[in-house]
């Protein structure tokens, strides 16, 4: 079935559909703060992301290298854009992983359209992290909550305006859960390139990652990479969305036990892609019989 041309389709839908990728089709660049970006660095940006999930699925990759892979995918334009170099033309080639390029979260069409039209949001790229990655809910933001200070903290970098912020009681409750993945990856500008500094200082991408009953504390973003692709959550959170995908509607409570199953008969070999399909596929809720 991931073998048939017309795979590519669903794979395309399916990862729009959970990650949101098409949204850098119309996501608004401020031409003044980046010049740099343009349509074709764009569209190259959504080939990259493309090329990647094309392998994931077809090539039987385990769910984690969504996270933390081996291969990348760019052309000279991408590459130069980057940082990389040693890349020729302007076709896409496939290359080991380098220079913090690894897995999703490094990928243009994540990092540009979890930022603002002008600058980063670690709040944007923090829930889609939870969201996306581990099928976390935030809520809803409490009433009366302060909006971040920003013309005064301009000297101040992102990181101390937000600490600013939630340092009121009502902030932190949310942010202490968002923000530290969002400040990983304060290392990526809001066009995905790599970065030491922001506002005149040194950023510090260091924080923890909460939930499911521990705390795994990261220096960067190459930990936070590695802390998500070894989390529970994350496979969870892939088959419940595949099963969604699959299914054509929300997930029961019921739906659950399918979800376990799922990932018990798939985890001795990581949670491959094509096998966690097959096992959706041969599920009671997808062949229709009652339980």
């Amino acid at each position: 079935m991931i073998a048939d041309p017309r795979a590519g389709a669903l794979v395309d839908a399916f990862a729009n559909g959970w990650l949101g990728f098409g949204a850098l089709r119309n996501h608004a660049v401020d031409a003044g703060t980046f010049p740099e970006f343009d349509e074709r660095l764009r569209q190259d940006m959504l080939t990259e992301t493309r090329l990647f999930l094309d392998a994931f699925f077809k090539e039987n990759w385990p769910i984690r290298d969504l996270m933390d892979s081996n291969s990348i995918f760019l052309n000279a334009p991408l590459a130069r854009h980057y940082g990389i170099e040693g890349v020729q033309g302007s076709g896409f080639r496939r290359l080991p992983s380098a220079m913090g390029r690894s897995g999703l979260l490094s990928q243009g069409t994540v990092l540009t359209r979890t930022s603002h039209s002008n600058g980063t949001s670690v709040v944007k790229r923090g829930l889609w992290v939870l969201e996306k990655i581990l099928c976390e809910s935030v809520g809803e933001v409490p009433p009366n909550v302060p909006a971040l200070e920003e013309s005064a903290d301009q000297v101040l970098t992102l990181r101390q305006r937000m600490e600013k912020h939630r340092a009121n009681p009502l902030c932190a409750s949310c942010h202490t859960r968002i923000d530290p993945p969002g400040f990983s990856l304060e290392n990526y500008d809001g066009i995905g390139r790599w970065r030491t500094m922001d506002a005149g200082g040194p950023i510090d991408p260091r924080g923890s990652l909460t939930g499911a009953g521990r705390t795994v504390p990261f220096e960067n973003f190459a930990e936070l990479r590695r802390a998500l692709a070894d989390d529970d959550r994350f496979p969870a959170c892939t088959v419940r969305n595949l099963m969604t995908y699959a299914l054509g509607r929300s997930l029961s409570a019921s739906d659950e036990a399918v979800v376990r199953n799922v990932l018990e008969k798939t985890k001795t070999n990581g949670h491959r892609i094509q096998d966690v399909i097959a096992e959706i596929v041969l599920s009671a809720p997808f062949r229709g019989v009652s339980r």
